[in-house]
């Protein structure tokens, strides 16, 4: 319901990690793992980049930045699809703009693995990497999964009008094998398909349109919180998708770099957002109020 008059109250709290120094910080962390990738699974990537979602591209769709912020302003990891009993993503982006609902679903393998063999051939790790999106694609073009994705995911959060694009991102090995070698960079080119983009780990950076959104699990019907960054600020703009998920005092205290003081603050404030967006009674709102 619509009123005149503003219908919160911003407190004055200790303030976040500013994105700059965040970002530092992330890149820092996000290079040393990479530099001992040798000694590390796969499962250690995907929780660094659970932990720090702002690596992970996307959240603005793929087709690029619309000015829209991402479904439930977060990023939605080890995403299962309705009814399909294969392989999951590893994270899923619910991006959006003005005309369209992306579902960007994102695969992750081991740095370690090699794109090429010395012939100059995709290897079979890299093949069954491709066969997955492959098969993802093909459930996809199924107007009714489309319609069970959208009826799983979206809980009426988002305008069903829209046109829904599935896109597809591979983050794949290291820059090093393709560095400087012509042949094997104008093969990898030529590898990726319609609506797949393909990336190296090395690529992978903090992105600053991504500096507000959590990491959530969806499970038993909602979204569950999985991570937050340091960045996080609350206000209007954010209470209303992030009402949606529940238990996000329970990760507080385990944010990276998030001072104590903060934290305590931000407990007690998510409360207050909650409460305020379930009322209903949006008024007046500066999207720049945050605190």
């Amino acid at each position: 319901m619509l009123t005149a008059e503003r219908t919160y109250k911003l407190e004055s709290g200790p303030p976040p990690l500013t994105w700059e120094r965040y970002s530092e910080l992330v890149r820092r962390d996000w290079r040393d793992l990479l530099d001992s990738a040798e000694h590390h699974d796969e499962a250690i990537f995907q929780k660094f980049l659970e932990t720090h979602p702002c690596m992970v591209p996307g959240g603005q769709s793929m087709s690029g930045p619309s000015g829209h912020s991402a479904f439930p302003a977060a990023m939605i990891t080890q995403p299962s699809l309705p009814g399909f009993s294969e392989h999951i993503p590893d994270f899923l982006w619910i991006a959006t703009d003005s005309l369209h609902i992306y579902a960007v679903l994102v695969e992750i393998e081991s740095p370690k693995k090699k794109m090429f063999t010395k012939g100059g051939q995709p290897t079979a790790q890299f093949t069954q990497a491709q066969n997955q999106i492959t098969h993802w694609k093909s459930w996809f073009r199924d107007a009714s999964n489309q319609r069970l994705f959208c009826d799983h995911y979206l809980m009426d959060g988002l305008p069903r009008w829209r046109t829904f694009v599935p896109q597809y991102v591979l983050i794949y090995g290291r820059r090093s094998e393709i560095e400087g070698n012509a042949r094997l960079n104008g093969l990898r080119a030529n590898l990726s398909r319609d609506g797949e983009y393909y990336m190296t780990f090395d690529r992978l950076h903090p992105i600053k349109d991504h500096d507000q959104y959590m990491t959530v699990k969806f499970r038993n019907g909602g979204y569950q919180a999985v991570s937050m960054p340091a960045t996080l600020e609350m206000g209007p703009l954010w209470a209303p998708n992030r009402s949606r998920i529940e238990g996000k005092d329970l990760i507080v205290d385990s944010t990276p770099h998030m001072a104590d003081d903060r934290k305590e603050f931000v407990k007690s404030r998510l409360v207050y957002w909650d409460k305020w967006a379930a009322d209903g009674r949006t008024g007046m709102m500066s999207l720049g109020d945050r605190e």
